[in-house]
Protein backbone atom coordinates (compact mmCIF):
# COMPACT_ATOMS: atom_id res chain seq x y z
CA UNK A 1 0.00 0.00 0.00
CA UNK A 2 1.50 3.37 -1.02
CA UNK A 3 1.62 6.69 0.84
CA UNK A 4 -1.36 8.12 -1.03
CA UNK A 5 -3.69 5.31 -0.04
CA UNK A 6 -2.53 5.24 3.59
CA UNK A 7 -2.76 9.00 4.02
CA UNK A 8 -6.11 9.48 2.26
CA UNK A 9 -7.57 6.52 4.12
CA UNK A 10 -6.34 7.63 7.55
CA UNK A 11 -7.91 11.08 7.21
CA UNK A 12 -10.94 10.03 5.14
CA UNK A 13 -9.93 12.41 2.37
CA UNK A 14 -11.77 12.42 -0.93
CA UNK A 15 -8.83 13.36 -3.18
CA UNK A 16 -8.83 16.08 -5.79
CA UNK A 17 -12.27 17.57 -5.42
CA UNK A 18 -12.98 20.43 -7.83
CA UNK A 19 -15.41 23.25 -8.41
CA UNK A 20 -17.27 22.18 -11.56
CA UNK A 21 -20.26 24.49 -11.15
CA UNK A 22 -19.36 25.65 -14.65
CA UNK A 23 -19.48 22.17 -16.17
CA UNK A 24 -18.91 23.37 -19.73
CA UNK A 25 -15.67 25.07 -18.67
CA UNK A 26 -14.52 21.94 -16.84
CA UNK A 27 -15.16 19.79 -19.91
CA UNK A 28 -13.40 22.27 -22.20
CA UNK A 29 -10.34 22.26 -19.89
CA UNK A 30 -10.15 18.49 -20.03
CA UNK A 31 -10.67 18.39 -23.79
CA UNK A 32 -7.92 20.95 -24.27
CA UNK A 33 -5.53 18.90 -22.14
CA UNK A 34 -6.00 15.83 -24.31
CA UNK A 35 -5.87 17.87 -27.49
CA UNK A 36 -2.43 19.16 -26.42
CA UNK A 37 -1.38 15.55 -25.94
CA UNK A 38 -2.51 14.57 -29.45
CA UNK A 39 -5.91 13.07 -28.57
CA UNK A 40 -9.14 14.49 -30.00
CA UNK A 41 -12.02 14.38 -27.50
CA UNK A 42 -14.27 12.82 -30.16
CA UNK A 43 -12.31 9.59 -29.67
CA UNK A 44 -13.77 9.15 -26.19
CA UNK A 45 -17.26 8.39 -27.53
CA UNK A 46 -17.73 4.64 -27.23
CA UNK A 47 -14.16 4.17 -26.00
CA UNK A 48 -13.11 1.66 -23.36
CA UNK A 49 -11.20 3.58 -20.68
CA UNK A 50 -9.29 2.41 -17.62
CA UNK A 51 -8.72 5.19 -15.09
CA UNK A 52 -6.34 4.52 -12.22
CA UNK A 53 -6.56 6.66 -9.08
CA UNK A 54 -9.65 8.59 -10.15
CA UNK A 55 -10.09 10.14 -6.70
CA UNK A 56 -13.52 11.75 -6.45
CA UNK A 57 -14.29 11.24 -10.15
CA UNK A 58 -14.30 14.86 -11.32
CA UNK A 59 -11.90 14.15 -14.17
CA UNK A 60 -13.73 10.92 -14.98
CA UNK A 61 -17.03 12.71 -15.48
CA UNK A 62 -16.17 14.23 -18.91
CA UNK A 63 -15.32 10.75 -20.24
CA UNK A 64 -18.69 9.43 -19.10
CA UNK A 65 -20.57 12.43 -20.48
CA UNK A 66 -18.77 11.91 -23.81
CA UNK A 67 -20.15 8.36 -23.98
CA UNK A 68 -17.16 6.32 -22.84
CA UNK A 69 -17.30 3.10 -20.81
CA UNK A 70 -14.94 3.49 -17.83
CA UNK A 71 -13.39 0.95 -15.47
CA UNK A 72 -12.05 2.75 -12.39
CA UNK A 73 -9.30 1.40 -10.14
CA UNK A 74 -9.58 3.35 -6.87
CA UNK A 75 -8.74 1.84 -3.46
CA UNK A 76 -9.76 4.95 -1.51
CA UNK A 77 -13.15 4.36 0.15
CA UNK A 78 -13.96 8.05 0.56
CA UNK A 79 -13.15 8.67 -3.08
CA UNK A 80 -15.33 5.73 -4.18
CA UNK A 81 -18.34 7.11 -2.30
CA UNK A 82 -17.74 10.65 -3.60
CA UNK A 83 -17.55 9.58 -7.24
CA UNK A 84 -20.71 7.48 -7.05
CA UNK A 85 -22.57 10.48 -5.62
CA UNK A 86 -21.07 12.73 -8.30
CA UNK A 87 -22.03 10.41 -11.15
CA UNK A 88 -25.56 10.00 -9.78
CA UNK A 89 -25.97 13.78 -9.60
CA UNK A 90 -25.26 13.95 -13.36
CA UNK A 91 -27.52 10.98 -14.14
CA UNK A 92 -24.72 8.68 -15.27
CA UNK A 93 -26.12 5.17 -15.62
CA UNK A 94 -24.26 2.59 -13.45
CA UNK A 95 -23.75 0.40 -16.53
CA UNK A 96 -21.30 3.02 -17.85
CA UNK A 97 -18.71 2.44 -15.16
CA UNK A 98 -17.33 -0.11 -12.71
CA UNK A 99 -15.28 0.75 -9.62
CA UNK A 100 -12.60 -1.73 -8.55
CA UNK A 101 -11.44 -1.51 -4.93
CA UNK A 102 -7.81 -2.44 -5.47
CA UNK A 103 -4.39 -1.22 -6.59
CA UNK A 104 -3.54 -1.31 -10.30
CA UNK A 105 -0.96 -4.05 -9.68
CA UNK A 106 -3.78 -6.18 -8.20
CA UNK A 107 -6.30 -5.44 -10.98
CA UNK A 108 -6.88 -8.84 -12.57
CA UNK A 109 -8.57 -8.50 -15.95
CA UNK A 110 -7.83 -9.73 -19.44
CA UNK A 111 -9.53 -6.66 -20.90
CA UNK A 112 -7.48 -4.22 -22.99
CA UNK A 113 -8.30 -0.53 -23.20
CA UNK A 114 -8.32 2.26 -25.78
CA UNK A 115 -7.18 4.70 -23.09
CA UNK A 116 -5.39 4.00 -19.81
CA UNK A 117 -5.30 7.12 -17.62
CA UNK A 118 -3.20 7.50 -14.46
CA UNK A 119 -2.99 11.09 -13.23
CA UNK A 120 -1.29 12.48 -10.18
CA UNK A 121 0.26 9.60 -8.29
CA UNK A 122 2.97 7.86 -10.34
CA UNK A 123 5.76 10.44 -9.66
CA UNK A 124 5.37 10.15 -5.88
CA UNK A 125 5.03 6.42 -5.31
CA UNK A 126 7.13 5.05 -2.46
CA UNK A 127 10.06 3.81 -4.53
CA UNK A 128 11.30 3.04 -8.05
CA UNK A 129 10.39 -0.63 -7.76
CA UNK A 130 6.75 0.29 -7.11
CA UNK A 131 6.81 2.79 -9.98
CA UNK A 132 8.13 0.13 -12.36
CA UNK A 133 5.42 -2.31 -11.26
CA UNK A 134 2.71 0.29 -11.93
CA UNK A 135 4.20 1.16 -15.34
CA UNK A 136 4.24 -2.53 -16.31
CA UNK A 137 0.59 -2.84 -15.27
CA UNK A 138 -0.46 0.25 -17.26
CA UNK A 139 1.28 -0.96 -20.41
CA UNK A 140 -0.23 -4.44 -20.14
CA UNK A 141 -3.74 -2.95 -19.97
CA UNK A 142 -3.34 -0.86 -23.15
CA UNK A 143 -4.55 -2.26 -26.47
CA UNK A 144 -1.68 -3.42 -28.65
CA UNK A 145 -1.16 -1.36 -31.78
CA UNK A 146 -3.00 1.75 -30.67
CA UNK A 147 -3.88 1.96 -26.97
CA UNK A 148 -3.00 5.32 -25.37
CA UNK A 149 -1.48 5.60 -21.90
CA UNK A 150 -1.64 9.03 -20.25
CA UNK A 151 0.36 9.64 -17.08
CA UNK A 152 1.83 12.57 -15.16
CA UNK A 153 5.37 13.34 -14.07
CA UNK A 154 6.75 15.81 -11.55
CA UNK A 155 10.18 16.95 -10.37
CA UNK A 156 12.01 19.08 -7.81
CA UNK A 157 12.03 21.95 -10.35
CA UNK A 158 8.31 21.94 -11.09
CA UNK A 159 7.42 21.58 -7.40
CA UNK A 160 9.99 23.97 -5.92
CA UNK A 161 7.67 26.91 -5.19
CA UNK A 162 5.21 24.46 -3.64
CA UNK A 163 8.09 23.02 -1.60
CA UNK A 164 8.77 26.54 -0.31
CA UNK A 165 5.12 26.69 0.71
CA UNK A 166 5.52 23.34 2.44
CA UNK A 167 8.49 24.70 4.37
CA UNK A 168 6.60 27.82 5.42
CA UNK A 169 3.61 25.66 6.30
CA UNK A 170 5.54 23.33 8.58
CA UNK A 171 7.19 26.27 10.31
CA UNK A 172 3.66 27.48 11.07
CA UNK A 173 2.36 24.18 12.44
CA UNK A 174 5.48 22.61 14.00
CA UNK A 175 3.93 22.91 17.48
CA UNK A 176 0.39 21.97 16.42
CA UNK A 177 -0.56 18.28 16.80
CA UNK A 178 -4.19 18.36 15.67
CA UNK A 179 -4.68 17.54 11.97
CA UNK A 180 -7.86 19.62 11.80
CA UNK A 181 -6.13 22.62 13.39
CA UNK A 182 -3.17 22.26 11.00
CA UNK A 183 -5.53 22.34 8.01
CA UNK A 184 -7.25 25.44 9.44
CA UNK A 185 -3.97 27.33 10.00
CA UNK A 186 -2.56 26.40 6.60
CA UNK A 187 -5.79 27.30 4.83
CA UNK A 188 -5.62 30.78 6.38
CA UNK A 189 -1.99 31.11 5.33
CA UNK A 190 -2.33 30.00 1.71
CA UNK A 191 -5.83 31.04 0.65
CA UNK A 192 -4.47 34.23 -0.98
CA UNK A 193 -1.87 32.13 -2.82
CA UNK A 194 -4.45 29.79 -4.33
CA UNK A 195 -6.71 32.74 -5.19
CA UNK A 196 -3.84 34.21 -7.23
CA UNK A 197 -3.79 31.10 -9.41
CA UNK A 198 -6.61 32.00 -11.77
CA UNK A 199 -7.03 28.49 -13.15
CA UNK A 200 -7.34 26.84 -9.71
CA UNK A 201 -10.53 24.83 -9.25
CA UNK A 202 -9.95 23.19 -5.86
CA UNK A 203 -11.14 24.28 -2.39
CA UNK A 204 -8.32 25.62 -0.20
CA UNK A 205 -8.66 22.95 2.50
CA UNK A 206 -8.52 20.19 -0.12
CA UNK A 207 -5.40 21.77 -1.65
CA UNK A 208 -3.73 22.04 1.78
CA UNK A 209 -4.36 18.37 2.55
CA UNK A 210 -3.06 17.28 -0.82
CA UNK A 211 -0.24 19.74 -1.60
CA UNK A 212 1.15 20.59 1.85
CA UNK A 213 0.39 17.77 4.32
CA UNK A 214 0.56 14.79 1.96
CA UNK A 215 3.55 12.60 3.01
CA UNK A 216 3.85 11.24 -0.53
CA UNK A 217 5.48 14.57 -1.44
CA UNK A 218 8.60 13.58 0.51
CA UNK A 219 9.42 10.74 -1.87
CA UNK A 220 11.87 10.96 -4.77
CA UNK A 221 9.90 12.25 -7.75
CA UNK A 222 9.84 10.58 -11.16
CA UNK A 223 10.56 13.41 -13.59
CA UNK A 224 9.62 13.62 -17.26
CA UNK A 225 12.97 12.40 -18.54
CA UNK A 226 12.99 9.43 -16.17
CA UNK A 227 9.34 8.62 -16.86
CA UNK A 228 9.88 8.59 -20.64
CA UNK A 229 13.00 6.46 -20.25
CA UNK A 230 11.19 3.98 -18.00
CA UNK A 231 8.18 3.56 -20.31
CA UNK A 232 10.15 3.49 -23.54
CA UNK A 233 12.75 0.97 -22.48
CA UNK A 234 9.90 -1.36 -23.40
CA UNK A 235 10.11 -1.44 -27.20
CA UNK A 236 6.33 -1.56 -27.54
CA UNK A 237 5.83 2.05 -26.37
CA UNK A 238 6.45 5.46 -27.97
CA UNK A 239 5.70 9.02 -26.91
CA UNK A 240 2.91 10.82 -28.78
CA UNK A 241 2.78 14.14 -26.94
CA UNK A 242 3.74 16.02 -23.77
CA UNK A 243 2.24 19.02 -21.99
CA UNK A 244 3.77 21.46 -21.47
CA UNK A 245 5.65 20.83 -24.74
CA UNK A 246 9.03 21.40 -23.14
CA UNK A 247 10.84 19.52 -25.89
CA UNK A 248 9.80 20.15 -29.50
CA UNK A 249 9.02 17.35 -31.92
CA UNK A 250 10.83 18.37 -35.12
CA UNK A 251 10.49 15.07 -36.93
CA UNK A 252 9.62 14.79 -40.61
CA UNK A 253 6.81 12.41 -41.48
CA UNK A 254 9.05 10.34 -43.77
CA UNK A 255 11.69 9.87 -41.07
CA UNK A 256 10.40 6.53 -39.78
CA UNK A 257 13.45 6.04 -37.55
CA UNK A 258 12.80 9.20 -35.52
CA UNK A 259 11.94 8.65 -31.85
CA UNK A 260 10.35 11.50 -29.91
CA UNK A 261 11.16 9.60 -26.71
CA UNK A 262 14.87 9.73 -27.53
CA UNK A 263 14.67 13.47 -28.23
CA UNK A 264 12.97 14.08 -24.88
CA UNK A 265 15.57 12.05 -23.01
CA UNK A 266 18.37 13.96 -24.74
CA UNK A 267 16.95 17.48 -24.32
CA UNK A 268 14.90 17.43 -21.10
CA UNK A 269 17.84 18.47 -18.90
CA UNK A 270 18.45 21.49 -21.14
CA UNK A 271 14.93 22.75 -20.49
CA UNK A 272 14.10 21.50 -17.00
CA UNK A 273 14.57 24.93 -15.39
CA UNK A 274 11.54 26.18 -17.38
CA UNK A 275 9.39 24.12 -15.02
CA UNK A 276 10.37 26.28 -12.04
CA UNK A 277 7.82 28.99 -12.80
CA UNK A 278 4.80 29.46 -15.03
CA UNK A 279 6.30 32.89 -15.82
CA UNK A 280 9.62 31.59 -17.19
CA UNK A 281 9.94 31.69 -20.98
CA UNK A 282 11.07 28.75 -23.10
CA UNK A 283 14.85 28.64 -23.38
CA UNK A 284 17.76 26.24 -23.12
CA UNK A 285 20.38 26.30 -20.37
CA UNK A 286 23.65 24.53 -19.68
CA UNK A 287 22.93 21.06 -18.34
CA UNK A 288 25.61 21.55 -15.67
CA UNK A 289 23.71 24.59 -14.32
CA UNK A 290 20.51 22.60 -14.03
CA UNK A 291 22.32 19.66 -12.46
CA UNK A 292 23.83 21.97 -9.84
CA UNK A 293 20.45 23.54 -9.16
CA UNK A 294 18.82 20.12 -8.83
CA UNK A 295 21.27 19.20 -6.07
CA UNK A 296 20.45 22.40 -4.19
CA UNK A 297 16.71 21.85 -4.57
CA UNK A 298 17.12 18.36 -3.11
CA UNK A 299 19.09 19.84 -0.19
CA UNK A 300 16.17 22.16 0.42
CA UNK A 301 13.67 19.28 0.34
CA UNK A 302 15.78 17.35 2.86
CA UNK A 303 15.36 20.24 5.32
CA UNK A 304 11.56 19.97 5.00
CA UNK A 305 11.77 16.33 6.05
CA UNK A 306 13.95 17.22 9.05
CA UNK A 307 11.46 19.86 10.13
CA UNK A 308 8.55 17.41 9.80
CA UNK A 309 10.46 14.86 11.86
CA UNK A 310 10.68 17.26 14.79
CA UNK A 311 14.01 19.00 14.19
CA UNK A 312 14.77 22.34 15.85
CA UNK A 313 12.63 24.81 13.90
CA UNK A 314 14.88 27.83 14.52
CA UNK A 315 18.04 26.01 13.45
CA UNK A 316 16.37 24.56 10.37
CA UNK A 317 14.97 27.97 9.43
CA UNK A 318 18.48 29.45 9.49
CA UNK A 319 19.72 26.64 7.24
CA UNK A 320 16.76 27.22 4.92
CA UNK A 321 17.69 30.89 4.60
CA UNK A 322 21.26 29.97 3.67
CA UNK A 323 20.18 27.38 1.09
CA UNK A 324 17.68 29.78 -0.49
CA UNK A 325 20.34 32.50 -0.65
CA UNK A 326 22.71 30.08 -2.38
CA UNK A 327 20.01 29.04 -4.86
CA UNK A 328 19.27 32.68 -5.58
CA UNK A 329 22.91 33.69 -6.04
CA UNK A 330 23.82 30.75 -8.28
CA UNK A 331 20.80 31.20 -10.56
CA UNK A 332 20.60 34.93 -11.24
CA UNK A 333 20.34 34.12 -14.94
CA UNK A 334 16.78 32.86 -14.42
CA UNK A 335 15.58 36.43 -14.01
CA UNK A 336 13.02 38.24 -11.91
CA UNK A 337 10.26 35.63 -12.26
CA UNK A 338 12.43 33.33 -10.17
CA UNK A 339 14.40 35.75 -8.00
CA UNK A 340 11.70 38.19 -6.85
CA UNK A 341 9.55 35.61 -4.99
CA UNK A 342 12.65 34.10 -3.35
CA UNK A 343 13.92 37.49 -2.19
CA UNK A 344 10.57 38.14 -0.54
CA UNK A 345 10.54 34.73 1.21
CA UNK A 346 14.12 35.15 2.44
CA UNK A 347 13.33 38.59 3.85
CA UNK A 348 10.22 37.19 5.53
CA UNK A 349 12.14 34.32 7.13
CA UNK A 350 14.84 36.70 8.37
CA UNK A 351 12.24 38.55 10.46
CA UNK A 352 11.73 35.37 12.48
CA UNK A 353 8.05 36.24 12.82
CA UNK A 354 6.36 33.39 10.92
CA UNK A 355 2.58 33.76 11.10
CA UNK A 356 -0.32 32.68 8.90
CA UNK A 357 -1.19 36.32 8.29
CA UNK A 358 2.38 37.04 7.25
CA UNK A 359 2.45 34.13 4.80
CA UNK A 360 -0.88 35.23 3.34
CA UNK A 361 0.55 38.74 2.83
CA UNK A 362 3.53 37.67 0.69
CA UNK A 363 2.63 39.51 -2.52
CA UNK A 364 5.34 38.34 -4.94
CA UNK A 365 5.53 34.79 -3.63
CA UNK A 366 1.75 34.33 -3.49
CA UNK A 367 1.74 34.69 -7.30
CA UNK A 368 4.71 32.36 -7.83
CA UNK A 369 3.80 28.90 -9.06
CA UNK A 370 5.79 26.14 -10.67
CA UNK A 371 4.52 24.06 -13.58
CA UNK A 372 3.38 21.32 -11.21
CA UNK A 373 2.60 18.14 -13.07
CA UNK A 374 3.57 17.39 -16.63
CA UNK A 375 1.39 15.14 -18.79
CA UNK A 376 2.80 12.48 -21.10
CA UNK A 377 0.82 10.55 -23.70
CA UNK A 378 2.33 7.20 -24.69
CA UNK A 379 1.02 4.83 -27.34
CA UNK A 380 1.38 1.10 -27.34
CA UNK A 381 2.59 0.54 -30.89
CA UNK A 382 2.77 -3.27 -31.03
CA UNK A 383 2.29 -6.42 -28.98
CA UNK A 384 5.92 -6.92 -28.02
CA UNK A 385 6.70 -8.23 -24.54
CA UNK A 386 5.84 -6.09 -21.53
Amino acid sequence: MNWFVKYYGAHKISPVSQDISDLKKHILRRERLYQLLGIDAALFKGAEILEVGAGSGYNTLPFLLAGARVDIVEPNKTGQEAMVNLFESYHIHPSQYTIYDCMIEEFDSAKKYDFTIAEGFLPSLDNRKMQEAVIDSLIKKAKAGGGYIVVTSMCVFSYFFEDVRRMLGYLLICECASYEERVKILSQAFVTHLESLKFASRPIDDWVKDAILNPALDTEFLDMGECVAEFCKRACVEVVGISPALVSNLSWYKDMEYSYATTIREQFRLKQHCLLSIDLLDNAREISSNQRLEKDLKRFRALIVKLKQGGNALEIMQKVILVLQEILEKNRDLGKAFSAPLLEVIAFLQTGNITAKGVASLNEFAKAWGRGQQYINFKRIDDEGK
